[in-house]
């Protein structure tokens, strides 16, 4: 890697002046720098002085990552030469977030849900770059990035990226190029012979780890054990390696099939990706993940830990500006915030110390019981193990005398009921969409024992992620849930029951489709489609809407991975 002396905070490389390293292995060395364009992400070659064969690997890292424009991949912007060094750089995309092998580390092992979305995002990113001809052969938890605020998978390091029909000298046999305990055995043996199918093996391996915490060829004390293990023994079974913890059938056979040791058994990228898909309608038996105490999350008070990382940029609508301020900042815990607007009874619109907007929510008098300071860091701890970019971001959380408040990052835009009210309702095709990756995220809720129940369609906004409209929950209800068990005569209500989020989802989503709530009264004056995209849902998708409604009134749908597989159907009929 570069020396240390020559690459330092301060130094100018290119048009970029270096500010703090951010990462260094193998392949290189990472430091967030100021340039032209901004800050960004800025990558040198593995070795100061590097040999002929690394500074081809690198030219070629910076060619297959320019063949690639996808919101799961890191972005290149631009590339050059240290004129005083030699070293040769690029520069990326640089976000804040967190690597997988990180928040399994902190946290602990995934949800099945939470792992099904992140095996999505990986796996379309990865089926984008194989029909470029574009093999990762590194896949692993340390190069899949947890963005922060959507809770969106990036891969973000293609340092051992190549062409499939590339014939190189940097994979002559018997080179070792990849991390042993993520790699098939195909290319454990030989570089060279690394493909598609290698790229799927390291994806189903890396979803085992998040799954269950842990590798199953981490205890091999040598390369020689290691690799007699690959070629020797099957893999694990999932079920084995989270006993007692359960797991849905349908994806432990998705990942025994990708975890297969024969290429020619193995299957392919983009089977996984729907038998993943086909999962996320399965029924999730996996309890809740295990959370860490408020103060180890959150740092008792203080805002999430700001990671920089080098992520391709999420393309998220700016933030409207939140206006004049009206009132001087307020400290909350160890952090200042300045409010502007009341935006509702004890929810204001502001920004940080550094400048960004955030929605400040102040819940009251929760804390004066030990049980009510229970119940809300046991809330704050729930929602911060949740990982979906269909629930808004919680930045920050604390107790000040006996009030408690929450931050999280505020909606971009109007909320779902005001959208419907301005701009028609959604395609029917489109409006069920958006909800099966609502019911998504929401199901990871119910899984960390979490039942919303004051859902609403203000409690909705879309936002831009990538190439998608995602639909999210930005209204917690944390204050509404903890005053109505603060207020129950014995103190202890009846555990919520799930069904009540199942109504209030499906509730939304006639709304978003037909213009009114399911009940017979109008629940928005919408105006008749305003642009070419929009359109009252066709006799055929009103029908099965209606007969969806009426079933789920009558309980017959009563978990969200019921009304995941009637979305599901319901995209199926449409599509007909």
């Amino acid at each position: 890697m570069p020396a240390p002396d020559l690459f330092v905070p301060g130094t100018l490389v290119g048009p970029y002046r270096l500010g703090s390293p951010l990462g260094r292995g193998g392949m290189g060395a990472v430091f967030a720098a100021d340039g032209p364009g901004g800050r960004v992400a800025l990558k040198l070659v593995a070795s100061y002085g590097a040999t002929l064969a690394e500074r081809e690997r690198f030219a070629r890292e910076i060619d297959a990552l320019r063949t690639l424009d996808h919101p799961g991949i890191v972005r290149i912007l631009d590339r050059g030469t240290c004129a005083r060094t030699g070293v040769p750089y690029f520069a990326m995309d640089l976000l804040d977030g967190e690597d997988l092998a990180a928040w399994v580390s902190r946290s602990g092992p995934l949800a099945e849900a939470a792992a099904l979305s992140l095996g999505l995002d990986v796996a379309e990113a990865l089926l984008h770059a194989h029909e470029r001809g574009v093999v990762h052969r590194d896949v692993k938890p340390r190069n899949i990035l947890i963005l922060r605020g959507s809770g969106r998978a990036v891969l973000c390091d293609f340092g051992l990226a190549r062409r499939v029909d590339e014939v190189s000298s940097l994979t002559r046999t018997g080179a070792f190029l990849g991390t042993p305990t993520f790699m098939a055995p195909e290319q454990f043996l030989d570089a060279r012979k690394a493909d598609e199918r290698s790229d799927v093996f390291s994806l189903a391996m890396t979803l085992v780890t998040a799954l269950s915490a842990k590798n199953p060829l981490e205890e091999c004390r040598s390369t020689t054990e290691l690799m007699m293990a690959l070629c020797t023994r099957p893999i694990p079974r999932l079920e084995e390696l989270m006993a007692p913890r359960t797991v849905a059938r349908s994806l432990a056979e998705a990942l025994r099939r990708a975890l297969s040791t024969e290429p020619d058994e193995r299957s392919t990228m983009a089977e996984l990706r729907r038998d993943l898909a086909a999962s996320e309608g399965s029924s999730v038996s996996i309890p809740a993940p295990r959370t860490l105490p408020l103060g180890a999350v959150l740092g008792a008070g203080r805002p999430l830990p700001r990671l920089s990382v080098v992520a391709r940029g999420a393309a998220v609508s700016a933030p409207p500006d939140p206006g004049p301020e009206v009132r001087p900042p307020l400290r909350l815990g160890r952090a200042s915030y300045t409010l502007h607007a009341e935006v509702a009874e004890g929810i204001f619109d502001g920004r940080d110390e550094d400048g960004r907007p955030v929605r400040v929510e102040r819940l009251g008098a929760v804390a004066t019981s030990p049980d009510g300071e229970a119940r809300f860091r046991a809330e704050v701890d729930a929602f911060g193990s949740v990982l979906s970019e269909s629930i808004v971001a919680l930045l920050d959380s604390g107790i000040e005398g006996a009030d408690a408040f929450v931050v999280t990052e505020p909606p971009v835009l109007p909320t779902l009921r005001g959208l419907v009210s301005e701009r028609g309702t959604l395609p029917f095709g489109a409006a069920v969409t958006a909800f099966v990756g609502l019911v998504r995220g929401l199901r990871m809720l119910h899984e960390v024992g979490v039942v919303h129940g004051f859902l609403a369609p203000d409690s909705f906004h879309f936002r831009s992620s990538g190439r998608r409209e995602i639909l999210v929950l930005h209204e917690l209800g944390i204050g509404a849930r903890i005053g109505a068990a603060l207020r129950a005569p014995t103190r202890q209500p009846p555990k919520r029951d799930p069904r009540s989020d199942v109504v209030q989802i499906v509730s939304a989503l006639y709304l978003t489709a037909v213009g009114k709530v399911p009940f017979g009264a109008s629940a928005v004056k919408a105006r008749p489609p305003a642009h070419t995209t929009l359109s009252a849902p066709d006799p055929t998708g009103r029908s099965a809407l209606d007969d969806l409604v009426r079933r789920t009134i009558e309980g017959k749908v009563p978990t969200l991975s019921g009304l995941a597989t009637e979305l599901s159907a319901l995209l199926e009929a449409a599509s007909v």
